[in-house]
């Protein structure tokens, strides 16, 4: 492998690796071990789906997902695709749906990956903000049931400049506009 100059060139070195990992807590009686290894298997199956939905390197990933596991697997897939992972805390109420409008306003091409239950609470808010098409909002949505996690991989790894943006992570907006 070559110099580690990225985040994605730091990954796919750690992807090689079978004894150490990251432990996942969901509760007192669940704990999950999953290898970087695996995560990395995992994150290109993930991608696979991605750039077969469409998405290309530079295009913004908005995350409304819940779930720990799901979530590093996609924010991996991003980088490893060269798309811009943009995670946002869960629209759980009016305001932070409003944030979430704001952030995807001011994005290039944005696509939404989340779950079925997320994107059905999104959706009705979408369609009763200001009036929104809700067929351009679903046209750009992934639902990560829709992902089947047990199929090859057939995706290639994005090699980004070091320079090239990687993620963008948004201020609160409590004080105003969200800002990147």
């Amino acid at each position: 492998m070559h110099d580690i100059k990225t985040m994605s060139d730091l990954f796919q070195r750690a992807g090689e690796k079978s004894n150490t990992g990251i432990t996942f807590i969901a509760g007192k009686d669940k704990i999950e071990f999953i290898s970087y290894k695996d995560i990395y298997q995992q994150s290109l199956v993930l991608l696979s789906h991605l750039e077969n939905f469409g998405v290309k390197p530079g295009d913004e990933v908005v995350f409304q997902i819940e779930d720990n596991h799901e979530f590093l697997l996609s924010f991996w897939a991003c980088i490893l695709g060269g798309f811009v992972p943009v995670p946002v805390s869960i629209g759980e109420n009016y305001e932070k749906k409003v944030k979430v409008m704001k952030i995807w306003d001011g994005l290039n091409n944005p696509y939404l990956l989340t779950s079925k239950k997320q994107n059905l609470q999104f959706e009705t808010f979408f369609a009763n903000y200001n009036g929104r098409d809700v067929l351009s909002l679903s046209l750009k949505t992934i639902l990560l049931e829709s992902i089947d996690m047990h199929a090859s991989p057939s995706c290639s790894v994005y090699d980004p400049d070091p320079q090239e943006l990687a993620f963008i992570q948004y201020s609160s907006g409590s004080t105003g506009d969200p800002k990147g």
